[in-house]
Formats: structure tokens, sequence, C-alpha cells
């Protein structure tokens, strides 16, 4: 991906992984708000053998309900995300799309999805600027917030890179106008340089 391309949602989901071998070797860690729930997710869709299975081929002793501030490998992330589309999704990572909205929503809750609809994504991070940081430890994330756009800026390690990263941090971004009810909007992904990562969506002003 240059910096005169870009990718849209399904597109930055479905660009070539990387080894294993290589996503294992990552470096950084990851709050455990990003991965809230997913054993609970996972039990509820699949079954508890679901969830014992991707644990031993993850090789990793994650909770099923991580604690939100903890830090967690950033390559367990990543792995977990790719075993559950081979595993569970056919090998299909544009099905994700709808099972993250839709864990969103479910961890959120009712209350907190109804004040996204009706403040809509922009106010309510507008309302947070530090929506986007803090996430991870080895990123410096900044984020452009207007009324007709949410631009954000990711720099940091070998990971940025990684296609599986960039897809979740898509899904983040588009699941906050899926919760929200929001249908006119588009998204594109651009990689500017080593170590970069730039995520632009547009909302329609009918929004």
């Amino acid at each position: 991906m240059s910096e005169s391309t870009g990718l849209d949602l399904r597109g930055l989901g479905t660009q070539p992984r990387w080894p294993v071998e290589r996503t294992n070797a990552l470096e950084g860690q990851v709050r455990g708000g990003l991965l809230k729930d997913w054993g609970v997710h996972v039990e509820r869709r699949w079954g508890r053998e679901a969830v014992t299975g991707l644990l031993e081929v993850l090789g990793h002793d994650l909770p099923i309900r991580p604690d939100l501030g903890r830090w967690y490998p950033v390559w367990v992330q990543l792995r977990l995300t790719e075993l559950i589309i081979e595993r569970h999704l056919d090998d299909d990572p544009v099905r994700l799309i709808e099972v993250i909205w839709d864990d969103a929503r479910r961890s959120a809750g009712p209350i907190a999805v109804a004040a996204l609809k009706l403040a809509g994504p922009v106010r309510i991070l507008q309302r947070a600027p530090g929506s986007f940081s803090g996430l991870y430890d080895l990123v410096e994330a900044t984020g452009d917030i207007e009324s007709d756009h949410i631009a954000v800026s990711y720099a940091g390690p070998e990971h940025v890179e990684h296609p599986t990263w960039q897809f979740l941090q898509a899904l983040s971004l588009t699941g906050l106008c899926s919760m929200a009810g929001l249908t006119g909007w588009t998204l594109q992904g651009h990689r500017p340089g080593p170590g970069r990562f730039d995520l632009r969506l547009e909302i329609s002003p009918a929004q």
C-alpha cells in the first residue's frame, strides 16, 4: 500500500497475512480493553470447546475476560483474531466485520449504544480526545475529528504495518458508525511510510 493508494474496509481485511512466526515475534502490548470479553463472545457463538481450541493453538494463557487495564502481548490479539477467522469464519476476514460490530454492541450495552446513536461518533470522540491513545504501548495515535470526518494517524513499531492490526483499527473506527446506525460513510486506509498507518472515515452530511 503506497501513499497514493488506499484500501477500504474489506480491502484492509483481505490483505495477505504475515507468517505466523513473524507475527509471534512482534514486540509491543495491547490494553485488555481491546480484548474485552473475547472468550464470552466466542463461547456464545461456537461453544466452550471453541474457546479451549483457540487457546490451545494460541499457546498463551489469555483470560476469557481480560483485565481491561492490563497489558497483553500484541501478537496475542493478532493471532487470536486470525485463528477465529480461520477456524470459525471459513477463513473469510470479511465475515469478521459483522461479528466484531455485534460484539461491540453487546459489550457496550443498550445505554451506551443509545447514547452513541443520539450524539453520533463525532461528538463522542470530540468529548474524549484521548480515545486513540494509550491502547498500544509503543504506538502514537493522533486524531483529527470534524463534523464530516474522523482521521487517525498511527506511528510506531513493526506491528503498525501488520495487515491484521490495520484491519482491527479500521473495524474499531467503523464500529462506532455501525453502533450509531450510520450508513453514509466511507473509509480509506493508507500507509504513507514505514511504521505509519492512516485511517480516514468520511461521514455523509445527511447523517
